[in-house]
């Protein structure tokens, strides 16, 4: 896959370098990285360029505990202490779950995260079809350390 070089302008980049700095000015992102941060850069040929101007440019955010088989119950049960949840709601709901509706369910939970601002998590998932959440983390190329329930 061929990737564009970015470019974010003007923006108050918020960094976690060594010196926790806050700079106005541009953001070249290329490969993926972060290439640099000057006052101004020169945009190229191969590049798209983002206007931030009177915006902040943040680091992703990582999720530390999630379970994107379970991004389709949400608001179930929501009232019920967490044993009798689990028990009676979740367990259920996830032993109903199949392939088709579990990638659904990660493809929705990716993409809530991915609109928030979230780059990475750490997932754990349902005992049955857990390749299903797998294959939609690599398909959607985001960043996730996932494992079986």
């Amino acid at each position: 896959m061929r990737t564009t070089d970015l470019l974010i302008k003007g923006g108050t980049l918020i960094t976690i370098d060594s010196g926790n700095r806050i700079v106005t000015g541009d953001m070249l992102i290329s490969g993926g990285r972060i290439a640099a941060i000057e006052p101004s850069i020169q945009a190229g040929r191969e590049m798209s360029v983002i206007d931030a101007t009177g915006r902040y440019v943040l680091p992703g955010f990582v999720q530390t505990h999630i379970h994107l088989c379970q991004t389709i119950f949400r608001g179930a049960a929501d009232d019920l202490s967490l044993i009798d949840w689990l028990k009676d709601r979740i367990w259920p709901l996830e032993a109903g779950l199949t392939p088709e509706s579990l990638a659904l369910s990660a493809r929705l939970g990716i993409a809530e995260m991915i609109r928030g601002g979230t780059t990475a998590a750490l997932t754990m998932e349902s005992v049955n079809h857990t390749e299903a959440v797998f294959t939609e983390i690599e398909r959607t190329g985001f960043r996730a350390t996932s494992g079986k329930c």
